[in-house]
């Protein structure tokens, strides 16, 4: 009856958003069938409930959809104005760097231009040095040719007086003819005195002069005796493993200033591991911790080694050299250390000396970066000794250099990145003698032990320090690297050649060690002293070159210029040389070389003073 009523009002809802039937008039009775139709059906019921639960649940969506929207429309407002700002900061940033980039590029040009400069002033002062030297001989020769006649006169006047003594007191017969007789007598019995125990000896006889001496000498077993002669150096080169251009053995030889592997060096392309930061820096291992090391003395211990080198994880080798130079006139290598990233060889190259070629290979490899701290003698002795030359070359002593450090020495570096205080104990042992001693041993092992990581942590810094303050092109962040290795390689193009006396170093001897002595030699203040030493340097090299022995061990800096200053001509002058010298606390060390050809230095007196009494 209700909804019949209800009905009848011509008005039936369904749901809250259906469909709204109105029914009147002859509609009536299809209404009436309808709603009892629909009321019938609980199944429309639910479902009409579900329909307006999901209608509410998208209202509740689009609502939320439309909040989302808002919100990205904010967020992408705030991106574009972020956008927009750092466009700016790349633009300033962009306008400093090109700046920076400018400013630096000045500086580079303007430090070579600087290098250049101190070079060329550098070789200016030598030649005003020189120049100078010579003004001051020439004005020397002028003084002495000018007081020659006075001190002729002097000489005279003095021979007078004691001849007029003499017939005074009724010794002689003052005659013209005697008088000439006496002067000459006298003249010849002074002459007489300085050549007493002096002896002009031979090479050969200087050659076989015996004399007692403890001190092993390898070189006299070598099969390759050295030339001492002032003939120049000859290349021992044979072959060129690892060349690009052709080897001209002849060419070679004419022109041994030129090193072989001038084009391999300037061409040479580094790779990009070499450019680039280590994958892995290890840390530093503990030498004392870790027994991987080898004592090569063999030729079977030699061709071991040269297998592992050859293994294709070596791509960096640490190398060091121990050089004897004070009983040889040139010089000889004694051992030579290599280091792996695994271990470390110490090798005995005066035993193995006619094998050590063989490793030429694998300093000439471009592909093998080979390591060392100031190699600048390193590069000659090899060429020297074993025919061997370096190529792709990172020097520790450089990057030190660059890097502008307190110092450049391996004991700083040591410490800086190991924190272990070097060992230099054995700086100036004696490396010839055999067998090594344990200490000698470790010493020699430090240096390359711990080189290979020192390089890893250099390469470091020198990389940021070229972003940071030397970038001098934008694309390229490796220009301090680069720079060390130019400079390594520059090294490695010098070739050996034989020390010749030099002037110059004679020159700056004298001067610094005679007033070091107190004794104040010079060419001004006494230019007879000083041509004394000169010519007894000359007599030294001379010795030295013949004995195959070093210089200062035939007569040390302070006993040559005692002895010029003193100038005896006998065995007891020189000891009262010797024993002045002990009274003024310098050393006076008399080698047995020096006992033995007393007679010759004696005779280079000699001739110095009749030459200067001529």
């Amino acid at each position: 009856d209700s909804e019949k009523r209800s009905f009848d009002k011509g008005k039936l809802t369904r749901g809250t958003r259906g469909t709204n039937f109105v029914a009147s008039g002859n509609e009536k009775g299809v209404g009436d069938s309808r709603l009892s139709s629909d009321s019938a059906c609980p199944e429309c019921d639910k479902a009409a409930l579900k329909v307006t639960r999901l209608e509410d649940r998208y209202a509740k969506l689009e609502s939320q959809n439309k909040d989302l929207e808002r919100e990205n429309r904010k967020l992408l407002a705030q991106l574009d104005r972020y956008a927009r700002s750092v466009g700016a900061l790349k633009r300033e940033l962009e306008e400093s760097k090109s700046h920076l980039v400018s400013s630096k590029r000045r500086e580079i040009v303007a430090m070579r231009k600087l290098d250049s400069l101190e070079a060329a002033h550098e070789e200016k002062k030598k030649e005003d040095e020189r120049t100078r030297i010579k003004d001051m001989e020439d004005r020397e020769a002028v003084k002495l040719a000018k007081i020659q006649p006075l001190v002729d006169s002097l000489y005279d006047n003095m021979v007078d007086e004691v001849m007029e003594k003499l017939v005074s007191q009724g010794h002689m017969v003052e005659t013209e003819h005697d008088t000439d007789e006496v002067a000459q007598g006298s003249l010849h019995r002074v002459r007489e005195g300085i050549w007493k125990e002096a002896e002009n000896l031979s090479p050969e006889q200087i050659q076989s002069v015996p004399y007692d001496d403890i001190s092993p000498r390898p070189q006299h077993f070598f099969s390759d005796p050295p030339d001492n002669s002032e003939r120049p150096f000859v290349p021992r080169c044979t072959e060129k493993p690892h060349g690009v251009a052709p080897f001209d053995q002849q060419l070679y030889r004419q022109q041994p200033w030129i090193s072989p592997y001038q084009a391999e060096i300037q061409q040479l392309k580094y790779i990009e591991a070499q450019l680039s930061r280590p994958s892995v820096l290890h840390p530093f291992e503990n030498m004392d911790e870790k027994e991987n090391w080898t004592l090569v003395d063999t030729v079977e211990g030699l061709q071991n080694m040269i297998i592992r080198l050859s293994a294709p994880s070596v791509t960096e080798l640490a190398v060091d050299l121990e050089n004897n130079s004070f009983r040889s006139y040139q010089g000889f290598l004694c051992l030579m250390q290599l280091s792996t990233r695994e271990e470390d060889f110490i090798v005995d190259v005066i035993k193995l000396r006619e094998h050590i070629p063989h490793l030429a290979r694998f300093f000439a490899d471009p592909r093998l970066v080979k390591v060392l701290h100031g190699a600048d003698n390193d590069i000659l002795w090899l060429q020297r000794d074993f025919g061997i030359y370096v190529v792709n070359l990172f020097d520790t002593g450089q990057a030190a250099r660059v890097l502008k450090y307190e110092s450049y020495s391996l004991a700083y570096l040591l410490e800086r990145f190991v924190n272990i205080k070097a060992d230099k104990s054995h700086q100036t042992s004696d490396w010839r003698k055999r067998p090594i001693s344990e200490a000698m041993l470790r010493y020699a092992r430090q240096d390359t032990h711990y080189l290979l990581s020192i390089y890893d942590r250099l390469r470091n810094e020198l990389l940021d320090n070229s972003v940071s303050h030397y970038e001098m092109f934008p694309t390229d962040s490796a220009q301090l690297l680069v720079y060390v290795l130019n400079r390594s390689a520059q090294i490695c193009l010098r070739t050996y050649s034989k020390d010749a006396l030099n002037q110059q170093y004679v020159v700056e001897m004298i001067r610094r060690d005679g007033w070091r002595m107190g004794i104040g030699i010079d060419s001004g203040s006494d230019p007879l002293c000083f041509r004394m030493a000169v010519c007894l340097c000359i007599w030294r090299d001379t010795i030295a070159r013949i004995r195959d022995e070093s210089a200062e061990y035939v007569l040390s800096n302070s006993a040559l210029l005692a002895i010029s200053k003193h100038r005896p001509t006998s065995t007891e002058e020189l000891s009262e040389v010797f024993n002045w010298m002990a009274s003024a606390g310098i050393s006076a060390t008399v080698s047995p070389l020096l006992s033995e050809i007393k007679p010759s230095l004696f005779w280079a007196v000699a001739c110095f003073l009749e030459e200067f009494d001529s």
